[in-house]
């Protein structure tokens, strides 16, 4: 089973009973240095403001053994070694976008269970795996009281969205956990969501805790994938905290892999990056990172008046307003915030002004200097660090020819390709090379009045050798990647050789903040060389340069040469704000278009480069399931998939005989008969005599497929196979653990003389997963016990297809990843363990478009990557590799082309 939670719903907000126990009222009848009250929890008698960031130990990979990614207790010890406490979240239900909300299939199949509720088998486990756990950590003296570093501990999760739907032994249920846990009826509730300022204790005497602050959310196959502007989760953070808040707990501040078949859903991705602070890759995600921990410093400054009192909270507004704390000794902190969504404002507090961008929250440690502000986002943190490793470089030099159409690996076609078509973006360059014959007769060789070349192209850049000798570049921009080549060239009679060097290309924030300053600055140029600027004074160090023509334009800069403080200016009718070392331009004079130090970096994306070398594959394909296979069995009717599979594998194979008469109409006609295949999910492909005919698929919202097509039946026997795949089991939702996966019919058979077949109560052959699956052809045992094809026998683009090849592990220490947009669904294995599945030929449908930060945040208000697949790149953990000689295999399950599989690294 696995531990922590997430919540699947589109509430912004979500309270639940959560049963958060002190873990020493129940681990040791020994006096302890945890406790709580009111304000916080208190470790060694001291009142805390206590910050926490879930890390789903299986979903990462650490160098050392992990026996399998679950060595709950090896976790534990590395985070103890690390000076943290541990909040641990017992489960067994944890929802967290995990197959089965974490529970063990076989679990579900107890006679007479049902889960979560007042049932005596399903207690029965629960209390023996509670104790199980709790004992585990006894052993090794890691609760606190032990000298260890669990001073919280958590059972069930989220237990109010199901609570009242079940009733009375809902509630019983409930009871019953909170006094198996700590032998007594009571607990701390605590809430879980986007936002949870307005939650309260059920207990004035409780403190108040938020257990999940959403950081993101998952994303599903199908779907875009969401993100939430840093911005919005520092506001809803420091809004809990400046409500009393005492304990936050990021979900997830590292969300990484769901490996192998874990992930639940149905349809919930592979890459488990939740927008986290930490990227999948354990690489901080700028500028989330940083900015939550300046928060998180600020808050820290303030936490003496924090836990010392109540705060006094004082209008500064309309939407504005002061949440004061004092303590007796005079420590004070305060927190000034601004609630509309649109506008900044300025308000007085004590003796000092402050500027309040909208939706944001400024925290004053001791009550004068804003030391955090949740919507000002510095990013210096961003910028590369280098110091001088000592030494030089004794340099060698190896100039290589130009391309020539003689050349290993050129290729000859009729008119111009386009360059990722046939590079697929293994490399930057392509060559295009031509033979132009001049004629002795020409009359530029006599006049010298040379020839012009042109040659347009679509982007990035160009260089030009005309006879072996370069000859110019051009290159593109950002805003406009074409460009355009013009020159004389200097041809000679007789064949000249034309060779064009196409590369594709940036630096963000740095490109695109510059190309916004040039926007400006030619915005403004009519009036920048029009005159001299007039000088003015709106400062100790602030100033106006204002350009304006004859004509009337206007443009004006407005500097702040104050390398500290941000300052608010009144320039013409306007007020300005300018952060400090920063100068704003008005082309127009009214305006602001730019500013030096407002940086907008929604642009910053995940930086993935070629590692470098290609893939050798080889295939091999193996054969659609007959009801004579070994381990083929029949029934009468359609079987649930998870019954007869027990999820030990995604696979399970429906296969019938219908036998067609000469009579029948359509063999005349051509109107061919309708199949229909009604499916609980989660995918189908459909197999009639031994081809594919067709594919369908469900969705995170709505796992339930139908497929129908018509159908190309012989007279006499067909053979119908249907291969229905699962993409994860439910975990979240009433009664979760009884929803049903693959076909359950109708399954029907339309346009026959007789009208329509329905062939759901048939007879039906099954069989259980794939023949690769039984023979382990991810192994490296299992894979030599076929026979591959490779060079040109290599099979592309057929389903049922498995690839393998070997690789060197890349030099460098950057997080790895496989670029599977060329394949379709299936699987991925490196060195016999399971990347995960792969869907690229699931697009994200969705609407997306520009985010602000500010206004009530929702799981679908921020999306990406809309008409593209929704998980392009599989995370490769470096721990699993050899130096060389690495296994790869990919099942594909409708048909690829793994040529287009490619190594990169993941940059910062």
């Amino acid at each position: 089973m696995m531990m922590d939670s997430k919540f699947m719903a589109s509430q912004t907000l979500r309270t639940n009973v959560l049963f958060l126990l002190i873990i020493f009222s129940y681990v040791l009848a020994v006096k302890a240095t945890v406790s709580y009250d009111n304000k916080a929890i208190l470790i060694d008698g001291k009142r805390r403001i206590l910050i926490s960031g879930s890390i789903h130990y299986p979903r990462s990979t650490p160098e050392y053994n992990f026996q399998g990614r679950y060595d709950l207790v090896g976790f534990i010890k590395q985070v103890q070694s690390a000076g943290l406490y541990v909040h641990l979240r017992i489960g067994p239900y944890v929802c967290a976008e995990w197959n089965l909300g974490g529970f063990p299939t076989w679990l579900k199949y107890i006679p007479g269970i049902s889960f979560r509720t007042d049932d005596a088998p399903f207690k029965a486990e629960m209390q023996r795996f509670t104790e199980k756990i709790v004992n585990m950590m006894k052993a090794e003296k890691l609760f606190e009281p032990q000298g260890g570093p669990i001073i919280l501990s958590q059972i069930e999760n989220e237990y109010e969205l199901v609570e009242y739907q079940i009733g009375r032994p809902g509630v019983d249920y409930k009871n019953w956990a909170a006094g198996m846990a700590v032998g007594l009826g009571t607990g701390i509730n605590a809430c879980n969501g986007f936002y949870c300022e307005n939650f309260l204790p059920n207990k004035n005497y409780k403190p108040k805790m938020w257990t999940e602050v959403w950081t993101g959310w998952f994303s599903s196959f199908g779907d875009p994938v969401p993100y939430r502007p840093v911005e919005d989760l520092a506001y809803a953070v420091t809004r809990f905290i400046q409500n009393n808040g005492s304990f936050f707990n990021y979900y997830m501040y590292h969300g990484g892999t769901n490996f192998g078949r874990t992930s639940g859903g149905p349809f919930i991705a592979t890459s488990y990056d939740y927008d986290a602070p930490i990227d999948e890759y354990g690489l901080p995600r700028e500028p989330k990172f940083t900015h939550l921990r300046n928060l998180h410093r600020a808050i820290k400054l303030a936490e003496p008046a924090l836990v010392s009192n109540n705060p006094i909270v004082a209008s500064l507004g309309k939407n504005q307003e002061a949440h004061v704390f004092k303590s007796k000794s005079g420590v004070c902190a305060a927190f000034l915030s601004n609630y509309d969504p649109t506008y900044s404002v300025k308000v007085r507090f004590g003796n000092g002004q402050y500027d309040l961008p909208p939706w944001s929250v400024s925290i004053l440690p001791d009550c004068r200097t804003e030391s955090f502000n949740t919507a000002k986002v510095n990013i210096n943190g961003l910028h590369l660090k280098m110091v001088a490793s000592g030494g030089t470089f004794g340099w060698q030099s190896y100039t290589e020819g130009i391309a020539t159409a003689n050349d290993k690996n050129a290729f000859t076609a009729n008119g111009l390709k386009e360059q990722i078509s046939v590079t697929w973006d293994t490399t930057d360059y392509l060559w295009y090379m031509t033979d132009v014959t001049i004629g002795a007769n020409e009359g530029f060789l006599k006049t010298r009045n040379l020839p012009v070349l042109t040659v347009k192209s679509a982007g990035h850049a160009l260089q030009v050798f005309v006879n072996g000798q370069s000859i110019g570049t051009a290159y593109g921009s950002n805003a406009d990647p074409r460009l355009t080549f013009s020159s004389r060239v200097n041809l000679k009679a007789g064949i000249n050789k034309i060779a064009l060097l196409s590369a594709g290309l940036p630096r963000e924030p740095k490109f695109t903040h510059l190309r916004n300053l040039h926007r400006a600055i030619k915005l403004a140029e009519p009036a920048l060389v029009s005159n001299n600027p007039i000088v003015a004074s709106l400062g100790k160090n602030q100033e106006a340069h204002v350009f304006k023509s004859k004509s009337g334009v206007c443009a004006a800069f407005l500097s702040n040469y104050d390398p500290t403080y941000s300052v608010k200016v009144r320039f013409g009718n306007g007020q300005y704000d300018l952060p400090p070392w920063s100068v704003s331009i008005l082309p127009d004079c009214r305006t602001e278009s730019f500013n030096t130090a407002k940086v907008n970096i929604n642009g910053l994306h995940l930086k993935m480069v070629a590692s470098g070398g290609t893939f050798g594959w080889q295939s091999y394909t193996e054969g659609i399931a007959t009801a004579n296979d070994k381990n083929a069995f029949t029934a009468n009717g359609l079987k649930e998939q998870i019954s007869v599979t027990w999820d030990t594998t995604d696979y399970l194979w429906y296969m019938t005989d219908v036998t067609i008469g000469a009579n029948e109409g359509f063999l005349k006609t051509r109107n061919l008969p309708v199949l229909t295949v009604k499916s609980a999910g989660h995918a189908l492909q459909v197999f009639v005599n031994g081809q594919s005919i067709g594919t369908a698929y469900g969705s995170n919202a709505d796992p339930r497929l139908t497929f129908s097509s018509r159908v190309n039946l012989k007279a006499g026997i067909n053979k119908i196979a249907l291969l229905s795949a699962g993409v994860g089991l439910a975990n979240i939702g009433l009664h979760f653990d009884q929803w049903n996966v693959g076909v359950l019919g109708p399954v029907t058979l339309g346009g026959l003389n007789t009208g329509t077949w329905d062939m759901s109560r048939w007879t039906w052959s099954y069989k259980k997963g794939l023949a690769g699956e039984t023979l382990n052809l991810y192994s490296f045992q299992g894979s030599s016990s076929v026979k591959w094809a490779g060079g040109s026998s290599l099979t592309i683009k057929y389903p049922l297809t498995w690839y393998k090849t070997t690789f060197d592990a890349p030099g460098g220490t950057e997080p790895l990843a496989l670029d599977m947009s060329s394949m379709g669904k299936g699987e991925i294995w490196i060195n016999g363990q399971s990347i995960g599945r792969h869907f690229a030929a699931s697009k994200a449908s969705g609407s997306c478009g520009t985010c602000s930060y500010t206004g009530i945040f929702k799981e679908k208000k921020c999306l990406s990557g809309c008409g593209m697949p929704t998980q392009k790149w599989y995370h490769v953990p470096r721990s699993w590799l050899n130096p060389s000689g690495n296994l790869l295999v990919v099942f594909e399950e409708w048909g690829g082309d793994p040529r287009g599989i490619s190594l990169v690294k993941r940059t910062k």
